[in-house]
């Protein structure tokens, strides 16, 4: 679209209840839209949580999530998520079911291309561990998840 960074980027449009119908499409801002592409969106509570391969990642495609309040991307709160939620292969997207599980999409595997990935907190980790690619509030650390196949 015109006007965008470069390849997919991301836009929100606000819904006007009175006039029922849909705002002009806004592109996102560079907190989120680079050169590259940004795709498969979906928001849990307070984050905007995407896919993109134009951020510093693994490679490919990875999942990062930004703080996203009553429709604005806060400045500065841009995560990357760790392993084992982003590979060096292709992520592109996660939706969370609840603050502890959700499903990736991801062609980790290669030899089944694209594979729907559920994944929970793992309640054996101990939390003595760095914290990885996320604030303290919606913290996964390293091995604090377990992806099932």
């Amino acid at each position: 679209m015109e006007g965008g960074f470069g390849g997919f980027d991301l836009y929100g449009a606000h819904w006007d209840a009175k006039l029922k119908s849909w705002g002009d499409p806004i592109n996102l801002g560079a907190q989120i839209n680079t050169e590259g592409d940004e795709i498969t969106p979906s928001i849990y509570d307070d984050m905007l949580i995407f896919s993109s391969n134009g951020h510093v990642g693994f490679g490919g495609y990875d999942i990062y999530g930004i703080d996203y309040i009553d429709g604005e991307v806060i400045a500065g709160t841009l995560m990357h998520f760790d392993y084992p939620v982003n590979t060096v292969l292709n992520d592109f997207s996660m939706m969370k079911v609840d603050d502890d599980s959700g499903y990736l999409i991801s062609d980790r595997y290669r030899v089944s291309k694209d594979d729907v990935f559920f994944f929970e907190r793992n309640t054996e980790f101990k939390i003595n561990n760095t914290i990885y690619g996320m604030t303290e509030s919606r913290a996964i650390s390293n091995g604090a998840i377990s992806v099932i196949g």
